[in-house]
């Protein structure tokens, strides 16, 4: 099966990536690297998906380099606003046209 410490660790990280807060990048990289090794050392006959080398292995210089935390980069917020957006659309847009409306 799958060893769940290395289940847990995977949690951890996708917390501190999305959770908008800065992360000490030291100890991130730190982590990252010690579930990289846990990773290869459990699993080295599986290659490391490219999404998870990312992660792993750049994450830091990722987060290090960037502006704002890379939870705040997410489209969550776009995401909730689709509902208003279609409401703004049904009720508040014209139902004529322009021609229509200025006569």
């Amino acid at each position: 099966g799958i060893d769940v410490n290395i289940i847990k660790r995977f949690k951890i990280i996708l917390e501190a990536i999305s959770s908008g807060h800065s992360i000490n990048v030291e100890k991130f990289e730190e982590y990252t690297t010690d579930t990289a090794k846990l990773y290869v050392q459990l699993y080295g006959w599986h290659p490391m998906s490219p999404t998870l080398h990312k992660i792993l292995i750049h994450g830091a210089t990722v987060i290090s380099h960037a502006i704002v935390p890379i939870g705040q980069l997410s489209e969550e917020a776009a995401e909730a606003r689709n509902k208003h957006f279609r409401l703004y659309r049904q009720n508040f847009s014209r139902k004529c046209s322009r021609e229509a409306c200025n006569n």
